[in-house]
């Protein structure tokens, strides 16, 4: 089974400098589309669009949500073998790969403002994993 996922939305998150008692996730000041980046791992979004920190006691422009995370690509596969016993009685043996082909899936870039590696990704998933199984139908 071949999973697609088109990204994740997310959205920078700078300071709380809005004066509003705290627990807010501030988001930055937006000036222009952020997903025309250069999709690279050293900038995966355009981050001169949404660098800037509020001013204090306000709020970013940038929307809730706005920005998507990197395409992963995630191949699944399974084999099995069943054995009649008797009649009704059967055996299944099943092999399950996820992540079969083992491919990085990069995880959502940096997104504080205030980092030395905003809009970098640093991090990546997608390890194999292999579950064998067996059980008996009847």
């Amino acid at each position: 089974m071949l999973e697609v996922d088109a990204g994740q939305p997310f959205n920078t998150a700078a300071n709380d400098n809005s004066y509003t008692g705290g627990g807010i996730q501030m988001r930055g000041n937006y000036s222009c589309n952020p997903n025309n980046g250069p999709h690279t791992n050293a900038q995966y979004f355009n981050t001169s669009c949404v660098n800037t920190q509020p001013a204090n006691g306000t709020f970013g422009t940038e929307h809730r949500n706005d920005i998507f995370g990197p395409r992963n690509t995630n191949v699944n596969l399974s084999a099995f073998k069943e054995l009649t016993i008797y009649d009704r009685l059967k055996f299944q043996f099943r092999t399950d790969a996820f992540s079969a082909f083992n491919h990085a899936l990069p995880k959502e870039p940096v997104n504080t403002i205030s980092a030395a590696n905003f809009g970098q990704i640093t991090s990546w998933g997608g390890a194999r994993t292999l579950q064998l199984s067996a059980k008996i139908l009847w």
